[in-house]
């Protein structure tokens, strides 16, 4: 089980940056309807400056992140699933559990980790069939993919626990629980309690021994994530992407520490021929961060 490119051809990773539906602008060659995405992976040349834009359409069964899941259609017995997400899909009951959405698909050697921040997504497990909420036409939305070694599955166990995450759908052969005990408590709804136990930072290890750094959080870290924690991490001010129009107050831009967090208020994506798209933050539902001096970036899962 691996991310699959557009062909679906396996790839170590790849990120979906799904457009909002827009209306007509001088600004942007073209109006996208919100089934467009622009899309990188690791076989992206690194010398690549821009996004390249699919001519697939992220509601059409022929685009990565139907590739990657098609084995949920029809769940086989040997492989292990969580699917998580803070607002699911109708039919399962909501939560004020952790706000966090993504897939874990494993077979007994590899498998995937998809982050991502549409609500209502992913539905139809066991039907045969990929589906697109409609919901998520609207506003942008990001998808990231990361194949993993079946090693890290105890990683992804724990940071999962770490954030209370909300699993609607799981499934899994009891060997592999085994093999994975931080699954296997998942699995059991068992999350992580205890004082002082309230944020996990560990380093894991991707298809391609690419190195990725996971960060997990309670609702007991009563502190903006990206200030206190990212920040420190990275060595760096940050810049972030997040949804903004939900409930609680807004976080202001911090300015008080070592380095700085700011808010983006516009989304331009460079594409090739000198061309872009650009939108507002409030037309977009991702979460993420970028290193405003280093070349790093965090898919993420929480607002501020």
């Amino acid at each position: 089980t691996r991310c699959k490119d557009q062909s679906g051809r396996n790839v170590d990773w790849f990120i979906m940056y799904k457009l909002p539906k827009m209306q007509p602008s001088k600004n942007n060659f073209v109006t996208p309807k919100g089934g467009e995405f622009v899309y990188v992976d690791s076989n992206t040349p690194k010398t690549a400056q821009t996004w390249t834009l699919s001519n697939q359409n992220i509601f059409d069964e022929d685009n990565p992140a139907s590739h990657t899941l098609r084995p949920l259609r029809r769940p086989a017995e040997d492989i292990l699933y969580v699917v998580y997400n803070d607002q699911p899909p109708p039919g399962y009951n909501g939560t004020r559990s952790g706000h966090c959405k993504g897939v874990v698909l494993f077979d007994s050697s590899t498998g995937v980790w998809l982050l991502h921040s549409v609500p209502r997504f992913l539905e139809g497990i066991g039907s045969g069939r990929y589906s697109f909420p409609e919901s998520g036409r609207e506003n942008a939305q990001l998808l990231m993919c990361i194949t993993f070694p079946s090693s890290e599955l105890d990683s992804i166990g724990k940071h999962l626990r770490m954030e209370y995450a909300n699993v609607y759908v799981k499934g899994s052969p009891q060997s592999l629980l085994d093999r994975h005990p931080q699954m296997g408590l998942l699995f059991k709804d068992s999350f992580i309690r205890g004082r002082g136990q309230d944020l996990l930072v560990r380093n894991i290890t991707g298809a391609g021994s690419r190195r990725f750094l996971s960060v997990a959080k309670r609702a007991t870290f009563e502190q903006d994530i990206y200030a206190a924690v990212l920040t420190g991490l990275v060595r760096n001010d940050l810049v972030v992407q997040s949804w903004r129009n939900g409930a609680g107050d807004k976080l202001p831009a911090n300015c008080s520490r070592s380095y700085t967090v700011t808010h983006a208020d516009l989304v331009k994506i460079s594409l090739p021929e000198r061309r872009s798209i650009t939108f507002k933050t409030e037309e977009d539902h991702s979460k993420w961060a970028v290193a405003v001096d280093r070349p790093v970036f965090c898919i993420a899962s929480m607002n501020r």
